[in-house]
């Protein structure tokens, strides 16, 4: 009867030691499970948060996108203004050679003009002259005639 008794509590020890190490196991698997879980949920974090930055930077190069295709537009528009202004500015230096060359030939013909009228001039006073010296030999000859 003894035997048979610690037969049983031999059994029942190594149900208990069975139990426990199939606790142990179902415990670390549940650990296991736990701590891949955690991983997950980690790792699940981690990516919605590289998510989350990914998106802002797609933001920020949208944004910066947008700038950039601002200042083009802008730099298009001055180089576009610049050169307006650049062809205004070579038509007034064109008018304004063409004026100066018209006002140098209308200076050249008027002081042809004037030239021949002192020379107008000159010729009516040697003509006058001439007369005076005329006038002034018939008086003198008038007189030694009368006289």
């Amino acid at each position: 009867k003894e035997v048979e008794v610690l037969k049983a509590q031999l059994e029942e020890a190594k149900l208990a030691a069975r139990t426990s190490l199939e606790d142990r196991e179902t415990l670390s698997e549940v650990v296991g499970c736990q701590a891949e879980e955690a991983h997950t949920r980690q790792a699940s974090t981690q990516s919605h948060l590289d998510e989350v930055e990914l998106e802002e930077a797609r933001s920020q190069l949208s944004v910066m996108r947008a700038r950039l295709a601002a200042a083009e537009k802008e730099a298009e528009e001055a180089r576009t203004a610049a050169s307006k202004q650049q062809a205004t500015i070579q038509a007034i230096k064109d008018k304004s050679k063409q004026y100066i060359k018209q006002l140098g030939d209308d200076k050249r013909t008027l002081e042809a003009e004037v030239q021949r009228k002192a020379d107008e001039v000159a010729a009516a006073q040697q003509a006058y002259a001439e007369l005076e010296d005329r006038i002034s030999q018939i008086l003198v000859e008038k007189q030694s005639a009368s006289g």
